[in-house]
């Protein structure tokens, strides 16, 4: 049995207006640092898109993969990710799909996701209240729907209520989605910009 940490860093981050991946965090980025937490639990794979040219520089070794088709779509990025996962890892039980711009996910939260999969053999979706969504961990038996995920069919909508599970997690919901949203997060963690 073998984990793979899909990190989704296709998009055009077009309000955030750079490449959101490499953005600061603290005195890493927002790529590095999933890559970190991701690390912990499984081998990462990054699906790469509309900044490609900047973001892939900076993978050095890290499995990653193009999806050419991102300006679809988040669904079409996860299907490329999860079949470059199973070329990359025949063995592959779980597949954890993790945004890169929610930095305050943690590995423990991960490993909890990746247990409750396993232990279910449901989809995990960390929760917070009523808000839940990915990161989430996909067991092998739903791989085939992830890889048809078309356009902007995100997991929520291809995994039907009945196959889900729920993993609680406060505030590790909060995404990135403009300079303003980071700049404020990353003062609220008190956690020093690098220059």
């Amino acid at each position: 049995m073998s984990c793979i940490v899909l990190i989704l860093a296709a998009g055009a981050s077009s309000r955030f207006g750079s490449a959101k991946a490499l953005a600061p965090w603290g005195k890493e980025t927002l790529l590095s640092h999933a890559l970190s937490i991701a690390k912990a639990v499984g081998e990462p794979l990054v699906v790469v898109g509309g900044h490609a040219d900047v973001i892939q520089p900076e993978l050095g070794e890290t499995a990653h993969v193009f999806n050419s088709n991102w300006a679809r779509g988040i669904g079409t990025s996860i299907a490329k990710g999860a079949d470059a996962a199973l070329a990359l890892k025949p063995d592959c039980d779980v597949l954890i799909v993790m945004p890169v711009d929610q930095p305050l996910i943690t590995s423990a939260h991960l490993d909890y996701l990746l247990q409750s999969a396993r232990q279910t053999n449901h989809c995990a979706f960390t929760r917070d209240g009523e808000i839940w969504g990915p990161p989430a961990a996909i067991p092998r038996a739903y791989f085939a729907v992830i890889r048809s995920l078309q356009g902007e069919e995100g997991l929520k909508v291809g995994i039907k209520s009945e196959n889900r599970v729920f993993c609680d997690a406060a505030r590790m919901l909060y995404d990135i989605d403009t300079q303003e949203d980071l700049d404020r997060l990353n003062q609220a963690m008190k956690r020093p910009v690098s220059d």
